[in-house]
């Protein structure tokens, strides 16, 4: 292991830990002040041909760079190199040698706030492979220039890269990213769009990248630049995880042909109204026994009852202001009524065992909810931002295991929220969830 330095014109000093010609972690001594964030500039060295996987993980979550000089050297970038590392980024030169992007390399998770300059990105000759979200939210690129040698996109690798109007590269059919038969990303406006007819596979994410605005309450086509009518052809077999997110499709047909399909493939669009394959009631996308998602119109006909799971992000942005989950749901998903922005009542069935992360985030107009006394789990911050809800029924005896957030306790926590127990388990509750005000 060799242990080389560089000092910042910040004044923030890096130390860089090198293992042969692969850099496998940066780290800093820099004590910083609270409540700062900073963005300092980071050079690799020459020599180095091996970005390791995850090289900043330990840093500061309040270190973001602005200018990322990487070395004529380098051949590959790892999953998660830069990841969340480039909300200030201004300049990003790629080698003409690199081989391979990794998995979320450059990715970003907070992007509303922050002041991403870079206008025009190109993926050099030689590269063959990006991974899945490699570029994920990089808002601010207008161009987007790709190399002849790519072979391998991963899903999500543009997502969310909403004003890239000017695109270049052998991969495109006119505004669509194909690679192997997989349609990859869709860029620009259009009214109309045909899913060409080599398309076996919609990846995930699709058509995120003509999504400009990210409400579920102000959706509209004033904020979206994808197409209003998406023709699918009868050789699709996949679609991939909120495949036509961005979208302003109102209505979706679904071919027989179809034998996948991820989470949610209309979370945030427009779509009104389902029809074909795996739909029922003009309202639901049903998978066996899972609801994948629902119609993006306040519910008038029940979910159906075989149901045993909602699936993730399956009412996401949902108007519904009434929602009844049917008796034989067993499992409500991640973000399954996440964003439920006008939902002020939902049941729950007797039997329900699981409630995943972010399950009832921001229902804002929730004013109480009753959790079964079959509940065994609830994931992290399932009642983040529940603003107007003061009550929370838990009727088991024994407390869930509630899982710990990987921000902080805030997140499972509201202004004013009380949790109701029964009376022989209060001290019990009080012992197991600490953070709530338990009665």
């Amino acid at each position: 292991m060799i242990l080389s330095s560089y000092n910042s014109q910040h004044g923030i000093r890096f130390l860089l830990e090198i293992e042969g010609d692969t850099l496998m972690r940066i780290t800093s001594d820099f004590k910083e002040e609270p409540n700062h964030s900073y963005s300092p500039e980071i050079v690799i060295p020459e020599g180095i041909a091996v970005i390791a996987d995850d090289i900043c993980s330990t840093l500061s979550p309040h270190i973001t760079f602005s200018d990322i000089s990487l070395p004529k050297s380098l051949k590959h970038i790892g999953n998660r190199a830069f990841h969340n590392r480039i909300n200030e980024l201004r300049k990003l030169g790629l080698p003409a040698g690199l081989l391979t992007i990794g998995d979320e390399a450059f990715s970003r998770e907070k992007p509303w706030w922050s002041t991403i300059s870079v206008s025009s990105l190109t993926i050099p000759n030689k590269v063959k492979t990006i991974g899945k979200k490699a570029f994920y939210r990089w808002s601010s690129v207008k161009k987007l220039k790709l190399g002849s040698s790519i072979s391998e996109i991963g899903d999500g690798a543009f997502a969310y890269c909403f004003n890239i109007l000017d695109w270049e590269g052998p991969q495109f059919k006119g505004k669509c990213l194909l690679i192997d038969g997989c349609l990859k990303a869709v860029f620009g406006e259009s009214e109309i769009l045909r899913i060409p007819e080599e398309v076996t596979a919609i990846g995930s994410l699709a058509f995120s990248s003509s999504y400009i605005y990210r409400s579920p309450s102000v959706f509209s086509s004033e904020t979206m630049r994808g197409a209003e009518k998406i023709i699918l052809h009868d050789k699709i077999t996949q679609i991939g995880d909120m495949a036509f997110s961005g979208s302003r499709c109102r209505i979706l047909d679904i071919p027989s042909s179809v034998s996948r399909i991820g989470i949610n493939p209309i979370s945030e669009t427009l779509c009104t109204k389902l029809s074909g394959h795996l739909t029922q009631s003009e309202s639901y996308i049903v998978d066996g026994t899972t609801l994948k998602g629902v119609a993006r119109i306040p519910l008038t006909t029940p979910i159906p009852e075989n149901i045993t799971k909602i699936g993730e992000y399956a009412f996401y942005g949902n108007p519904s202001e009434n929602i009844i989950v049917p008796e034989g749901v067993k499992e409500i998903g991640d973000h399954a009524f996440n964003w439920c922005y006008n939902l002020k009542s939902l049941i729950l069935p007797s039997k329900v065992e699981r409630i995943g992360k972010f399950a009832f985030s921001k229902c804002q107009k929730l004013e109480q909810l009753t959790i079964p006394e079959s509940v065994r789990f609830i994931g992290e911050s399932a009642f983040y931002w529940m603003s107007n809800c003061k009550a929370i029924k838990f009727e088991s005896l024994i407390p869930p295991f509630i899982e710990a957030s990987t921000e902080d306790g805030y997140y499972n926590t509201i202004t004013g929220l009380v949790i109701h127990v029964p009376k022989d388990s209060v001290e019990l509750y009080r012992r197991e969830l600490p953070y709530f005000t338990i009665e």
